[in-house]
């Protein structure tokens, strides 16, 4: 059997386009990771919340209570107290 040579296609200099990348050229790595509730962010992902839009922290001085509530998208929320560790899919360009 005879090797026959495969022609592939390349494309002028001049008609090739750059690689475009999603991330954006600083290519942050997400992975998952623990955190405190009390370091979320908004852009983190949550398991039960999904994207989180928004974090609000609610300290009752006379219960002694601090409440971290996470909303996500579709309107999922959940509170945690403040010193839970969450498991977050985020950059880990933060301590």
């Amino acid at each position: 059997m005879t090797d026959v040579p495969k022609v592939r296609r390349t494309i002028p200099a001049p008609f090739q386009r750059p690689s475009i990348t999603i991330g954006g050229t600083t290519g942050l790595k997400r992975e998952w990771r623990h955190r405190l509730a009390c370091d979320l962010v908004s852009g983190d992902t949550v398991p039960g919340v999904g994207i989180v839009d928004s974090v609000v922290e609610d300290v009752d001085f006379e219960g002694r209570v601090w409440t971290i509530t996470v909303t996500g998208g579709e309107a999922n929320t959940k509170v945690f107290k403040g010193t839970d560790t969450v498991w977050v899919f985020c950059t880990g360009a933060r301590p």
